[in-house]
C-alpha cells in the first residue's frame, strides 16, 4: 500500500484559520474521522495530546505530524491541514508550523511508524513541501502527494505489515451487452488493482446468468463508494446517498486503478436517486438520449443472441444432414452401400469411390462438415478465452 491511498480529498483541509494547538488538533481529528474509521474520536484526541506531552512532532520547516496509535483506530489513515497562518504549535518549538499532517494506526503493531518514515523521506524534499503550500485544492494537494511518492518508491509499499480492513473499501458493479466477457474481465481487473492498491473490492456481475456476488446492504453502507462500469441497466437505487462513479465498462478492464483512486479520493459526487434509496428506477448518470437508445438496444440483443446462434447452429446441422443423407441414398441406390457401411464410417469412402456421383456428393459433405466444425470450434475456443 502506498501512503497515497491513505488520504482522501475530504481529509485534506487548506488555509484554515485555526490559531492555536487546541483548535488545530480538533480540526485533524474532524478530517481523520472522514475516513470512517475511528469508533471513539474523543479517545483518538487524547491519545494526540498524550504523544504530544511526551514530546513536541514539530519537525522542521513549517512541518508537524501529530501521530497516535490507539485501540479506537481499525485501519490506519492520513489527515493533513494547512494553516492561512503560521502558529506557534508548541511553545518549545524552534519555528511556526503552518503544514500538519495527522496520523491514525491501530494499536497493535508499528504502522505508525512505518507511516511516519515515509512521509518524512518524502517532507525532506523542499520543492515538493512548497508544491504542498502552494496547492489550490485539496485534490492538487493529493496529486503532489502522489507524484512524489510515484517518483520516490514508485509502487513500493511504505510497510510490510498486514493492513487491518473494515469489510470492503470499494464496490463496484459490471454489465456488459452480452453479459459474458467483459462483464468478468472488468469484474477481475477491479479485484486485483483493489488488491494491489490496499483497498479491498468487492464487485457485483450483471451477466448472462445473472446478478452473482450481490452487494449487501451493510457493504454499500460502510463501503467508500461505488464504481458502476456498465453498458446496459442495474439497479442502482440501492446506492443512494452514496459516492458513486458511472462509467463504461471498458475502463473497468483498462483502467481500474484510476478508477478506484478517484473513490479513494474522494473525487466522485454523491449520488441521488429519483424518490431516493426506495426507487425502482433512476437517472443512473443522467444518460443523453442517444446513449440511453444504445443502453437499451443493446439490452434487446442481449436477450436475443442465444436465439440468433441457435437458429445458426441449425442451418449448420440441416446442411450437414441434408448432404448425408444424399450421400446415404445415392450409396444405397447403386448397390454400392449397405446398411452395415453406413453405421461404419471407417469404410464409407473406400465403399462410395467407385461410383463417380455417390463420391462427389460424399467429399461435397466431408468439406462442408470440415468446414463447418472447424469455424464453430474456433468459435468456442475465442468464447473461452473471452469468458
Amino acid at each position: 500500500m502506498r501512503i497515497t491511498e491513505l488520504f482522501t480529498a475530504k481529509s485534506i483541509e487548506l488555509d484554515s484559520a485555526a490559531s492555536n494547538r487546541d483548535e488545530i488538533l480538533s480540526r485533524l481529528v474532524e478530517l481523520q474521522a472522514t475516513h470512517g474509521n475511528i469508533t471513539d474520536t474523543e479517545a483518538y484526541k487524547k491519545a494526540l495530546y498524550a504523544r504530544e506531552d511526551e514530546a513536541s512532532t514539530y519537525v522542521d520547516n513549517g512541518i508537524t505530524v501529530p501521530h497516535a496509535k490507539t485501540n479506537v483506530v481499525t485501519r490506519p489513515s492520513l489527515a493533513a491541514l494547512r494553516l492561512s497562518t503560521p502558529v506557534q504549535y508548541n511553545a518549545e518549538d524552534d519555528g511556526k508550523t503552518d503544514l500538519l499532517f495527522a496520523i491514525a494506526a491501530p494499536e497493535n503493531g508499528s504502522l505508525h511508524v512505518d507511516m511516519l518514515a515515509r512521509m518524512m523521506q518524502m517532507l525532506m524534499n523542499e520543492d515538493f513541501v512548497e508544491k504542498l503550500k502552494a496547492a489550490e485544492s485539496p485534490k492538487e494537494f493529493l496529486e503532489y502527494i502522489d507524484a512524489q511518492e510515484e517518483a520516490q518508491f514508485g509502487t513500493e509499499s511504505f510497510t510490510q505489515q498486514a493492513i487491518p480492513q473494515d469489510g470492503y473499501r470499494i464496490l463496484a458493479v459490471t454489465a456488459c451487452v452480452n453479459g459474458i466477457a467483459h462483464t468478468y474481465m472488468a469484474a477481475e481487473a477491479l479485484t486485483k488493482a483493489g488488491d494491489k492498491l490496499g483497498l479491498p473490492t468487492k464487485v457485483e456481475t450483471n451477466g448472462s446468468d445473472g446478478a452473482k456476488n450481490i452487494l449487501t446492504r451493510a457493504e454499500i453502507s460502510a463501503c467508500d463508494g461505488i464504481i458502476v462500469a456498465a453498458e446496459k441497466k442495474v439497479d442502482t437505487a440501492r446506492f443512494d446517498g452514496k459516492p458513486v462513479l458511472f462509467t463504461r465498462v471498458d475502463d473497468g478492464i483498462h483502467k481500474p486503478e484510476e478508477l478506484i483512486k478517484k473513490i479513494a479520493h474522494g473525487e466522485v459526487p454523491v449520488f441521488h436517486a429519483e424518490g431516493g434509496a426506495a426507487a425502482e428506477d433512476d437517472t443512473a448518470g443522467k444518460d443523453s438520449f442517444g446513449r440511453s437508445l444504445y443502453k437499451n438496444l443493446m439490452n434487446g440483443v442481449s436477450h436475443m443472441l442465444p436465439f440468433v446462434v441457435g437458429g445458426g447452429i441449425m442451418i449448420a446441422l440441416a446442411f450437414l444432414l441434408d448432404n448425408l443423407g444424399d450421400v446415404m441414398l445415392a450409396g444405397l441406390g447403386t448397390g454400392t452401400l449397405t446398411l452395415e457401411d453406413i453405421r461404419s464410417w471407417q469404410v464409407l469412402d473406400e465403399k462410395v469411390r467407385p461410383d463417380p456421383e455417390a463420391h462427389a456428393k460424399y467429399n461435397d459433405y466431408y468439406k462442408l462438415y470440415h468446414a463447418v466444425y472447424r469455424d464453430l470450434e474456433q468459435d468456442m475456443a475465442a468464447i473461452s478465452k473471452l469468458s
